[in-house]
């Protein structure tokens, strides 16, 4: 039986992956310096190619400890990094646009000192001034709601590092780079370590302010998604081949029909802030979405094609 530490001794580890994130990167510094709890770490874990590299390293002489893999594979082996670095008995995961407000470690060693192995709190969009980032929180307010996989994964993602290296970290050995950290708190949630969802707190993050940026995230996400199913579901590429024409036809087959579109911005316009102002800009962030998550699909099945004739070309 392992015997967590006492309130008053729980150390935090704040680890931050970081790839040319210059713009965002200081906010998630400065929001993890500023807390107000008096035992923490901050790790960035940089493999940028850009002026960020001198915004990382400029926060040196406020303790922040800055490690730079020898080869990018990706932000779940950074995060992976992080850990095995860390040295805190809870570690929490950042991305670079997130600015948790001053009492956040305060608030989860309340978390901590009941038992809980791993914490989601609510993520929230601070741009919301912008349609995008409205249409996004949209969507993670009906993730809620409807228990989805926003419940294994949130923004300043937190757990005890014993159990985060009990289960191997975030699965990151592929041949192709690529993360899914929601399957992180699953494989923690199987192993029988204990959740606490607080969707009582707030953590904001910035989101994408314009479709094009809206457009570049959904096409990552749908690259990614086909590697997951390939390497972690096993699923063949005949299987991903009609998995992604069927779901295509069935999206291009809706939108057609314009009613179950409809009804999907419909749900999302129930909890934007603006409500039915938002018809045209979020009927147009839809096909957004759906667009950039169908262009993602077809790269990660490029991408596995390419893999496949490489290893085949290199083969005796």
């Amino acid at each position: 039986m392992i015997r967590w530490p006492a309130p008053e001794s729980m150390k935090f580890t704040f680890v931050i992956p970081c790839y040319n994130e210059g713009e965002d990167v200081r906010l998630a510094l400065e929001s993890s310096l500023l807390q107000n709890h008096p035992e923490k770490e901050v790790i960035v874990v940089d493999d940028s190619t850009d002026g960020t590299r001198a915004i990382v390293d400029s926060y040196r002489e406020r303790g922040v400890r800055v490690i730079r893999p020898d080869e990018r594979r990706g932000c779940c082996e950074a995060r992976n990094i992080g850990l095995k670095a860390a040295t805190g008995d809870v570690v929490v995961l950042l991305n670079a646009d997130v600015h948790p407000p001053p009492n956040l470690l305060a608030h989860l060693e309340h978390h901590y000192a009941q038992g809980a192995d791993w914490v989601i709190l609510r993520s929230l969009v601070s741009n919301q001034d912008t349609l995008v980032g409205r249409f996004i929180q949209a969507q993670a307010e009906r993730m809620y709601a409807a228990q989805g996989d926003l419940l294994y994964w949130s923004e300043a993602f937190s757990c005890r590092r014993e159990a985060a290296l009990a289960v191997g970290g975030i699965p990151d050995s592929f041949p192709l780079p690529f993360c899914r950290d929601w399957f992180f708190g699953r494989i923690l949630e199987e192993r029988g370590y204990r959740k606490v969802v607080d969707l009582s707190f707030n953590v904001p993050h910035k989101a994408p302010a314009t479709l094009k940026e809206f457009f570049t995230q959904k096409t990552r996400d749908g690259r990614f998604s086909i590697l997951f199913f390939h390497f972690l579901r096993r699923r063949s590429m005949p299987a991903l081949l009609t998995r992604s024409l069927a779901k295509q036809a069935m999206i291009l087959a809706l939108g057609l029909a314009l009613v179950p579109w409809g009804l999907r911005v419909a749900r999302l316009l129930l909890v934007s802030p603006k409500r039915w102002a938002d018809g045209i800009g979020f009927a147009g962030c839809e096909g957004v979405y759906r667009l950039g998550y169908a262009v993602g699909e077809w790269r990660g099945i490029a991408s596995l094609l390419h893999l496949t004739l490489a290893r085949r070309h290199a083969s005796p």
